[in-house]
């Protein structure tokens, strides 16, 4: 996706000419869902590669719902268990929904791979990584994307040089950049299916309000796929969102 946007950018602005390439017009326009197609295919494909090296490398494959026994062992769908003197644990994370009156209409970074269609209006909330490279997207790809930020830069935890140029970047690409913002509520009209937003200035009374939204995507951060884990059988702890508190070592 973000090539697909790189191309976009490189055709609309005119960047080919740096390499003695014309093109007769830079009107850029996306066919969402031919490329949706395709790049799910090759996401398929990769998807098969590596189960074929999993199997080429003897590595069993146990699908199933795993958590930890009081004996440090590790039992799948709450019947079958295992044993191993070394476990690693890799479960990864999942979008962060924060709860307000009407985040069922959201969408988070899963929800944008399975977009059948470019939305011509969106509001995307974070300011991490993931909503920077995902408003900067749909911008170059063709959306009105509005980036609704907590403070006055994205990536704040990167280099301040970084942080203050990714910030100028995605104004000077067309992104609204509502900065020291969050969302209050979000409401759906039922014969359109439009969204109305509320959006509310942290540390002020300023509400404003945001009609006609095709999507609201929220990308403010991960929570990790540790509760079912019962890892205080094993003595692992986490901290209060649930990481699991390691060092450069291990867990602990």
């Amino acid at each position: 996706m973000w090539n697909a946007a790189s191309m976009a950018e490189t055709i609309k602005y005119g960047y080919l000419k740096d390499y003695g390439l014309n093109v007769l017009s830079h009107d850029v326009k996306v066919a969402w869902g031919e490329l949706k197609r395709k790049r799910d295919a090759y996401i398929k494909r990769l998807n098969g590669i590596y189960a074929k090296n999993l199997e080429k490398a003897e590595v069993e494959v146990i699908r199933g719902d795993a958590s930890f026994t009081a004996e440090g062992n590790v039992i799948v769908d709450k019947k079958h268990v295992y044993k191993a003197k070394h476990i690693l644990i890799a479960t990864g994370g999942r979008p962060t929904v924060p709860a307000f009156p009407g985040c069922e209409h959201c969408i988070t970074s899963d929800g944008f791979f399975e977009l059948e269609e470019l939305p011509r209006k969106i509001i995307v909330a974070g300011a991490g990584y993931i909503a920077v490279e995902l408003a900067g997207v749909l911008q170059e790809l063709g959306s009105d994307v509005t980036l609704l930020i907590r403070r006055d830069k994205v990536l704040r935890s990167f280099d301040s040089a970084i942080s203050s140029r990714a910030t100028e970047n995605l104004r000077q690409a067309g992104v609204n950049i509502m900065t020291t913002s969050r969302i209050s509520s979000v409401s759906k009209d039922s014969s359109t299916g439009l969204l109305s937003v509320a959006v509310e200035q942290i540390g002020g009374d300023k509400v404003e309000n945001i009609a006609d939204v095709d999507k609201v995507l929220l990308a403010i951060g991960r929570s990790p796929n540790t509760e079912e884990l019962n890892l205080p059988a094993v003595g692992v702890n986490t901290d209060n969102r649930g990481f699991i508190q390691a060092d450069e070592v291990g867990c602990f």
